[in-house]
């Protein structure tokens, strides 16, 4: 099996290089402030302890939640362009996903350090040598949920759109982060960026869970329910 790598341009791919109106800035803000709530990297809080073979990241505390953040609105800017256009093949979102952890990890992960989980993950996630293959279907997937969501955008019905922005967004939470897991290191930020993306595109910010405990219930739920209770905690938000 080859052992893929992050880009070390990311700063020179396509993904960076686009950007959305700074109109789009409170939409992001107050996703990220949602999502500091739930997430231990956006606190500073750096967790290796998954596996002894994860290396730890480049900072710590107060530097570590800003670099996150920075890096952050950097990868859903970007994916807010980009989102708006169609893909061609399950290889274009293959590129713009693998450029996107690229993106979340600037800064954070040492050079050389693999693109994808190296050890076994919780009961559930696909071994190391299935990841490949899972990602697949992944990007088959995703390729017709975004779909979806363009045609809704374009035909410009505002239930529509916030109904299928919601879907594809908790989805890619859900089936990227929770069940794949394929990433040596930045799951939920990466996943996270492409649900505050989709979730931007439609005029919506990320739901507000009450709590990292809550939130991680509600992630364990099948697809359906744990849908319901994304879209509840986003329109109670509103």
């Amino acid at each position: 099996m080859v052992r893929q790598t992050y880009p070390q341009s990311t700063q020179h791919a396509p993904l960076y290089e686009t950007a959305i109106p700074l109109s789009s800035g409170p939409l992001i803000d107050r996703s990220l402030e949602r999502i500091q709530r739930i997430s231990r990297t956006f606190q500073g809080i750096a967790d290796t302890t998954v596996s002894a073979e994860k290396q730890p990241l480049n900072f710590s505390g107060d530097e570590l939640a800003l670099q996150t953040g920075e890096n952050f609105r950097a990868a859903v800017r970007a994916l807010s362009h980009v989102l708006q256009r169609g893909f061609e093949s399950p290889l274009d979102v293959q590129r713009i996903v693998e450029e996107s952890a690229a993106l979340v990890n600037r800064n954070l992960s040492a050079p050389g350090t693999p693109l994808h989980r190296t050890w076994e993950g919780h009961p559930g996630h696909p071994s190391p040598e299935s990841i490949i293959e899972e990602l697949g279907l992944f990007h088959q997937e995703y390729l017709e949920k975004h779909r979806l969501f363009l045609e809704a955008v374009f035909r410009g019905n505002e239930h529509d759109i916030r109904e299928q922005a919601i879907s594809f967004a908790a989805w890619v939470e859900k089936r990227f982060n929770h069940e794949i897991h394929p990433l040596y290191d930045g799951c939920g930020r990466t996943s996270k960026a492409h649900a505050v993306a989709v979730l931007t595109i439609a005029g919506l910010s990320y739901p507000a869970f009450p709590n990292r405990e809550r939130y991680m219930e509600f992630r364990a739920l099948p697809l359906e329910e744990w849908t319901e209770k994304f879209r509840e905690h986003l329109l109670d938000s509103l």
